[in-house]
């Protein structure tokens, strides 16, 4: 069972949050390596947390969509 009509108004919503949510992670992740090239592990942690939480989400509004 779907979350979402086709066309749908929630349907188009939750994909724009869940693109959004993955060009988030994909620039999180990015940001990792930056910090860890300037030898910062210390941001690095925090943007591997923050990476952690923006795929729990997308997971979430993924499964919600059905998708």
């Amino acid at each position: 069972i779907s979350a979402c009509l086709v066309g749908s108004e929630m349907c188009i919503e939750t994909e724009a949050l869940s693109g959004a949510l993955a060009v988030f992670a994909t620039e999180a992740r990015e940001a990792i390596d930056r910090a860890a090239g300037f030898g910062d592990a210390d941001t690095a942690d925090v943007f591997t947390e923050i990476t952690r939480a923006a795929d729990k989400h997308l997971w979430l509004v993924e499964s919600h969509r059905g998708g």
